[in-house]
């Protein structure tokens, strides 16, 4: 054979290996690790903000998360730190929206994400990408709150 078929089968041996080695990882199965005991034992949770919006906008943020978290009739929401299980802690700055679950007696961060808000122009746009961001963080909450199949 020529060097230049034989370089060319080899590199098609190569990506197959890759392939190959890289269909099986996506399909291994890990097992689930243990979400944290006062996440999952929570019955409380108390929710601050902290963005850099301004006025009406910001309260309107701080009512989608409150009706959020109220809405998957997991916890109860409270008004006051000192009497919540855990801290709900959400920051926003410019699109990026983090949410942090705080053991209160801790202060030790038990579960945080991050999402991204769309890019939009019109008002009705911007508050729908805002609620599907706030949406998917508190989802995660919920998911991380429930403890893994056994």
């Amino acid at each position: 054979m020529k060097p230049a078929r034989l370089l060319t089968l080899f590199l098609m041996l190569c990506v197959a290996c890759i392939g190959a080695s890289v269909s099986h990882a996506q399909t291994e199965k890990f097992p689930s690790a243990p979400r944290p005991t006062q996440l999952v034992a929570a019955k409380k949770i108390f929710v601050s903000i902290a963005s850099n919006f301004v006025g009406s906008v910001n309260d309107q943020l701080y009512d989608q998360i409150y009706a959020a978290l109220r809405n998957l009739n997991r916890f109860t929401l409270v008004g006051a730190p000192r009497d919540a299980d855990v801290l709900a802690e959400f920051t926003v700055k410019d699109l990026l929206y983090t949410a942090n679950v705080i053991d209160p007696t801790t202060h030790t961060t038990l579960w945080s994400a991050t999402e991204f808000q769309d890019l939009a122009s019109r008002e009705a746009t911007i508050v729908k990408n805002q609620q599907a961001v706030v949406d998917r963080l508190v989802a995660d909450i919920a998911r991380n709150a429930t403890p893994p199949p056994a």
